[in-house]
């Protein structure tokens, strides 16, 4: 997904499974598909970002999916990639490599946002956790894209397992494996492998996780001479399944989208191969952006839509917040290559003991903040069991009917407290479970735990307490310590038609207030 440039290695034998490394090529069409996949997500945010400044849809309603869709075509790529680079590259090395490749340009675009911010007089607080990508670690991420970057990160701790355990020659094997595992997961636990913020030990299992997995076979797809002219016709199609699927059967979407991809990618590589396409240094160029332009697109489209009169019409603004992270992603896209390829140069010159450090560190903090987020899970387990028996008599009350949450809140002890605040920042069904994430706040100097009791359906649906750090959110409530953030995924089979869902916010005294959303 985030290489400078894209390189194959042509084989000797095009039927040998394991790819050697004679001759590097640049394979432009796998360049123009990253460009391609980096326009589909600025596509999808810009229409999402101007449906929330103007009130108009007319744009979601058409590329609310490209986001998706893009995101799942970069994993594609980068499991082709990955793949590649485990044939010749040593584990330290690779994962050397990697962390160069993703974090140096990640937090300079933090920071540029940050110093932004604190200009125009609103400022941002970066939270630590946010800077060290790690599965389960926050999701209070200032650019707000970078729920894509621990996925990668973990793809490629899975692949330096890989090389490390010298099982490269297996790693056809292990790819498919790791596609049916996916596919197994996803159909007996759906619930614990949607969303996009999953803690490390389901991500691997994740239904994003499936366009890499099986990007991994691309090279011995394409060696073994499997990719023809009826490929990308074949991708088409489960395309528009896939989009066939969408509300009738998400796992059976997603998994199409996933396929579909990797088909794309292998058709590219397999092109790029045979030379069959001239070069568009442009576009080309553009791939070379592409993880530039992912990072900094979100903040220049929110700083268009409120900038921007609403004098302007719309569709000018539209345009606008496509055109303009482009440009912006020039600029950043040139910086990102001259770090990557600087500091690449000093990272090979160094030799082992730096590699080794590097990847000791990032190990260490894997561990540790994996630790830290597999604890909070246990304290929210035994928050939901000690609110349990609460839960069951406003239940009682309630009767099914969530507009009397209030009134069975009362029923139950508990008083209403109009100094605890909160909001919900998403929420949204999942294969058997609801998803939601947001956060509460004591806003008295006493700083009460609380508990977040979540209701949808009329039915109480599973409780949570807030380990999340969202420090934008404490500089707002003037609160010393800033885990006021919850995200989690319940288990709740039951459906119904109405699409508000409401959250309990309890203190330790009883106190509590009540905030709402809608359930997409």
């Amino acid at each position: 997904m985030n290489d400078s440039t894209l390189k194959m290695s042509l084989p000797a034998d095009p039927h040998d499974a394991v790819v050697k490394r004679p001759r590097p090529i640049t394979i432009y069409p796998l360049q123009y598909l990253r460009a391609f996949a980096a326009f589909c997500v600025v596509l999808c945010h810009a229409s999402y970002y101007v449906m929330q400044s103007r009130g108009d849809d007319a744009m979601w309603q058409i590329f609310a999916r490209a986001g998706t869709f893009g995101v799942v075509l970069f994993f594609a790529i980068s499991g082709f990639l990955m793949a590649e680079l485990a044939t010749n590259t040593p584990p330290l090395k690779f994962l050397a490599h990697r962390l160069i490749r993703i974090y140096p340009i990640y937090w300079l675009c933090v920071f540029s946002v940050v110093a932004f911010s604190h200009l125009g007089g609103s400022p941002i607080l970066p939270d630590l956790l946010s800077l060290l990508l790690v599965p389960g670690g926050t999701q209070a991420y200032v650019l707000g894209v970078e729920w894509t970057l621990p996925f990668e990160l973990t793809f490629y701790l899975i692949v330096f397992a890989i090389i490390t355990m010298r099982l490269r020659r297996l790693l056809p094997i292990i790819a498919i494996a790791w596609v049916a595992l996916i596919e197994i997961f996803l159909w007996t636990k759906p619930g614990l492998q949607q969303g996009q913020f999953p803690f490390l030990l389901n991500l691997p299992l994740s239904q994003f996780s499936l366009a890499f997995a099986a990007g991994l076979l691309v090279p011995f797809m394409v060696g073994r001479g499997l990719i023809g002219p009826a490929t990308p016709l074949i991708a088409l199609a489960m395309l528009g399944c896939s989009e066939a699927m969408n509300g009738i059967s998400s796992i059976l979407s997603s998994v199409l989208m996933g396929l579909g991809c990797v088909l794309f990618v292998a058709t590219a590589v397999n092109a790029g191969r045979e030379g069959t396409l001239h070069p568009r240094r442009s576009l080309a160029a553009l791939g070379d952006w592409s993880y530039a332009l992912y990072l900094v697109h979100v903040p220049v489209i929110r700083a268009l839509c409120s900038i921007i009169p609403t004098s302007i019409p719309i569709m000018t603004l539209w345009f606008a917040a496509i055109s303009v992270p482009i440009a912006v992603a020039v600029l950043f896209g040139k910086i990102d290559l001259w770090m990557y390829k600087a500091l690449k140069s000093r990272v090979d010159r160094s030799g082992h003991a730096l590699h080794f450090g590097l990847a000791m560190c990032f190990l260490l903090t894997v561990a540790g903040v994996a630790a830290y987020s597999y604890i909070n899970v246990f304290r929210a387990k035994a928050a939901a069991a000690d609110v349990a028996p609460m839960a069951r008599r406003i239940d009682a009350v309630m009767k099914g009917d969530l507009s009397r949450l209030s009134e069975a809140a009362n029923a139950a002890g508990l008083r209403f407290d109009d100094t605890i605040k909160g909001y919900f920042d998403n929420a949204y069904l999942t294969q058997g479970g609801i998803h939601t994430e947001g956060w509460a706040a004591d806003t008295t100097p006493a700083r009460r735990e609380l508990h977040v009791l979540f209701f949808y359906c009329g039915r109480y649906a599973g409780a949570s307490l807030t380990p999340e750090r969202r420090p934008d959110v404490a500089s707002v409530v003037h609160s010393e310590n800033s885990n006021l953030g919850f995200s989690i995924t319940l288990p709740f089979a039951r459906r119904c038609d109405a699409h508000d869902a409401k959250a309990l916010l309890v203190a330790g005294d009883g106190s509590y207030a009540v905030i709402e959303t809608e359930m997409h």
